[in-house]
């Protein structure tokens, strides 16, 4: 098996990846980077942001909600975001509303684009909130399988 089908093999099982995870796979530095430009140049990989990949057929509307849970692995998905996360609302968010402690660290506002911040004086996740795998990245920012 190539390490490219190795790499496909793996992003199947988790759906999104960093590539700090892919030295698990056992493939040398630069066996990895040349696998990783093949699988995008031939189409069967997207980078979702700098060092974060997933398979192509994998995009969808929970894409922007996959990059902001892997920039704010502390956030909540709130209000209008989690209603359709939970699929029990018609509408479509234009913007994905995050929950943050209050003492959260986050890039500047508007960053990443399409995104609004909600602070609350306690980490949101104690305040009732689950955890859920359904778009493959859990609220604690990390990826597991479906």
């Amino acid at each position: 098996m190539s390490n490219s089908d190795t790499i496909v093999r793996l992003l199947a099982r988790s759906g999104a990846t960093s590539v700090a995870n892919l030295p698990s796979l056992g493939l040398s530095r630069t066996g990895l980077y040349r696998a990783l430009e093949q699988l995008l140049d031939q189409g069967r990989i997207v980078r979702v942001r700098r060092g974060v990949y997933q398979l192509a057929e994998a995009r969808d509307a929970g894409d922007t909600w996959v990059q902001v849970m892997h920039r704010y692995p502390k956030g909540v998905l709130c209000l209008l975001s989690a209603l359709a996360f939970h699929e029990i609302t018609t509408q479509s968010p234009s913007a994905v509303w995050l929950a943050l402690p209050k003492s959260a660290w986050r890039k500047p506002e508007g960053y990443p684009p399409g995104s609004n911040f909600v602070r609350f004086p306690t980490a949101p996740n104690n305040m009732g909130a689950s955890m859920t795998t359904k778009f493959v990245i859990n609220l604690m920012g990390e990826t597991s399988a479906l």
